[in-house]
């Protein structure tokens, strides 16, 4: 991603790392793509489909690179494919779905009811501090590309009542 983003030869080679690489390379070509301004519609189809994958490390950096995609024309399918994570079995894999729709900041605000309702179905501290600090994003109208203060992460975090990791909406 650091070289000139009109090189069409490494574009050219993400392109096909994309179409014929593992899955792990797919996502990364993707990824690479989308933050060089050359990804395509199929690409982030591509992207969200990897969702859906049952590999716990996939999903995690198929969601994590959708970040990338705050503010563009993908915002929308982008939020929706989160939610849809949000309900995964891996702990770690919700973390990251929760941590990620809060980098689209208002654009996921039609999200805080779900995140609230994981709050209060989860007691794991990781997807609680991820449901935190993307509720805090989100209600403040943060994107991506706005620098937020996010509070340091503490291992372990002591278990607490989960209200008191949520803001309050009204």
């Amino acid at each position: 991603t650091d070289a000139s983003d009109d090189d069409n030869r490494i574009n050219q080679a993400l392109k096909h790392a994309a179409a014929k690489g593992s899955d792990l390379l797919k996502v990364t070509a993707l990824d690479a793509l989308i933050q060089r301004g050359t990804v395509t519609n199929a690409g982030i189809d591509e992207l969200l489909a990897f969702l859906a994958n049952g590999d716990a490390d996939i999903k995690n950096h198929a969601a994590s690179s959708l970040r990338n995609c705050a503010d563009s024309e993908w915002t929308t399918r982008c939020v929706d494919g989160l939610v849809e994570l949000l309900s995964d079995e891996n702990v770690t894999v919700v973390a990251m779905a929760a941590s990620t729709l809060g980098d689209f900041g208002g654009h996921a605000a039609g999200t805080c009811g779900d995140l609230q309702q994981l709050a209060v179905a989860h007691t794991d501290p990781y997807v609680l501090e991820a449901v935190s600090v993307a509720l805090q994003r989100i209600l403040q109208g943060h994107s991506r590309n706005t620098a937020v203060s996010l509070p340091p992460v503490q291992d372990p975090v002591p278990v607490q009542t989960q209200s008191e990791f949520l803001p309050v909406v009204e």
